[in-house]
C-alpha cells in the first residue's frame, strides 16, 4: 500500500544538540503542564523527583520534503525544555495510547520562520530569541557564534575544542540571558550505540512529542515524531553547567546545575550529531513511534 503524501512529508536536516538533564522535585515538574496532561511512570529519577530534559540545539539545512522547496535549507540555532514520561488524562485522537511523549513547555528559535511553523503548524510554544554559542580550542582562541574549530584530518567526526558556551536572551539588545550552557568535553565522538548509559538517551529521545493544538494554547493535542537516524548517529560526553537564570516557564527553579558526562551518569551530559526527520502533526494514536 502507498502512503499517503501527508505521511511522507517531513522536515529534515541535521543537528548539533547538547542535551542536559535535571532531576526535579515531581511537584514543581507538573506545574510546567498544561490541563490534560500528566506525570506518568518513570524509574530513571528517585521517587518524588523526575527529569526534565534541556537541549541546546544548531540545526542545520532544515527543509521540506516531498517536493523539496525550491528554496534553501535554514540554519538556526534552538534551545528547548522538555519533560519526557508524559501522559494524557483523556482518550486521543486515534484512540490508540495516552503515552508516554515528550512535551515541551518552551522553545526558543534565532530565526523567525522556526518559530512561526511551530507554533501555526505544530502547537509547539516557540519563542524568538537571540542565541550565542561559543567554542574555544586549547590552541585559539573563541569561534563566533555557530562555528565549528577545524575538524581532524584523521576523524572527520573529532572536533579540537575543548570548552564552550551557549547563551539564550530575549529579543531586546540589553536584555539579561534567560538561560545558559557551560560545557568541557571529556571524551571523543564515537557512534551512539557504544556511549555507556545510551539506552537512556533512546529511552527518553524516542518518546513522540505531544503538542497543543491550536497554536500552542489548547484544548486539542496533536503528535509528531522527532527521529533521530540512531544509525548515523555520533556523542560524546560533556561536563557542563547550566545556569537557569528566569524561570520562563512554570515550575521551573533559578539556579545553578552541574553535571557529569553520560559516560560517568545514565543522566549525565552528552553531545549529540546525527541526521533528523519531524514528521506532520497526527493523530496520537497513529503515529510511527506508536505503530
Amino acid at each position: 500500500m502507498l502512503e499517503s503524501p501527508y505521511r511522507s512529508m517531513n522536515v529534515v536536516g541535521k543537528l548539533s544538540s547538547s542535551y542536559v538533564t535535571l532531576v526535579m522535585p515531581r511537584d514543581e515538574v507538573a506545574w510546567m503542564l498544561p490541563e490534560g496532561l500528566a506525570l506518568g511512570p518513570q524509574d530513571h529519577t528517585p521517587p518524588g523527583t523526575h527529569p526534565v530534559v534541556l537541549s541546546f540545539s544548531h540545526r542545520y539545512d532544515v527543509h521540506v520534503t516531498l517536493p523539496r522547496l525550491l528554496l534553501p535549507g535554514t540554519t538556526y540555532k534552538e534551545q528547548a525544555i522538555g519533560v519526557p514520561f508524559v501522559h494524557a488524562k483523556r482518550d486521543l485522537c486515534g484512540g490508540r495510547a495516552r503515552g508516554p511523549f515528550l512535551y515541551l513547555p518552551r522553545l526558543f528559535a534565532s530565526q523567525i520562520l522556526p518559530v512561526i511553523g511551530g507554533w501555526l503548524f505544530w502547537g509547539l510554544a516557540k519563542q524568538l530569541g537571540r542565541i550565542r554559542e561559543m567554542s574555544f580550542g586549547p590552541d585559539k582562541g573563541a569561534n563566533g557564534a555557530g562555528a565549528e574549530a577545524p575538524r581532524s584530518e584523521k576523524n572527520p567526526h573529532e572536533t579540537r575544542h575543548e570548552t564552550g558556551t551557549y547563551r539564550v536572551f530575549p529579543p531586546g539588545d540589553d536584555a539579561e540571558s534567560i538561560v545558559s550552557l557551560s560545557y568541557e568535553v571529556t571524551g571523543d565522538f564515537q557512534p551512539l550505540t557504544q556511549v555507556p548509559n545510551h539506552e537512556v538517551i533512546l529511552d527518553v529521545l524516542r518518546q513522540p512529542l505531544i503538542c497543543c493544538q491550536p497554536v500552542a494554547r489548547g484544548p486539542l493535542f496533536s503528535c509528531a515524531d522527532h527521529e533521530n537516524d540512531w544509525e548515523r548517529a555520533q556523542a560524546r560526553p560533556l561536563h557542563t553547567t547550566t545556569r537557569i537564570e528566569d524561570a520562563f516557564v512554570p515550575g521551573l527553579v533559578v539556579g545553578t546545575y552541574r553535571s557529569r558526562g553520560l559516560d560517568m551518569s545514565p543522566l549525565g551530559s552528552f553531545q549529540l550529531r546525527a541526521p533528523f526527520k519531524l514528521s506532520l502533526p497526527h493523530c496520537c494514536g497513529r503515529g510511527h513511534s506508536l505503530a
